[in-house]
């Protein structure tokens, strides 16, 4: 996501207006698509899901859906008026910066759960 968001705001604040600058941003917004959707979209879901005891999953996974969309909302409303602050690049520069400190966190914070049981993620969270 890091490296579509990159390519987005290099194309946006390095190449003239032109029909292949309009294609490469277009490609960069694919390409972003592509990444979120398998990347930082499902994690919310999928990881709290993972994470959570039994008697909690249900509002943990709520809890963090809503802050998810929530988070999406604020992205959504605020987007406008941060490009006229910093301009339309330094919002996918922003946001690329943003994307890799997630992709640090998430690796650094959060751990793996691939052939662990809930039990196993109970006392792993426990410690």
């Amino acid at each position: 996501m890091a490296v579509t968001l990159t390519s987005l705001a290099l194309t946006l604040c390095v190449a003239p207006p032109s029909a292949a600058s309009a294609a490469a941003c277009v490609a960069s917004v694919v390409a972003f698509v592509a990444a979120f959707s398998a990347g930082l979209g499902p994690v919310t879901a999928a990881y709290t899901a993972e994470v959570m005891p039994l008697r909690l999953r249900a509002q943990g996974a709520s809890l963090g859906i809503a802050v998810n969309r929530l988070t999406c909302g604020v992205m959504s409303m605020t987007f406008i008026s941060l490009a006229g602050g910093i301009t339309m690049a330094g919002c996918f520069f922003l946001y690329a910066g943003v994307a890799a400190a997630a992709c640090v966190f998430v690796h650094a914070r959060l751990p793996e759960t691939r052939g662990r049981s809930l039990e196993d993620m109970d006392a792993l969270f426990h410690k």
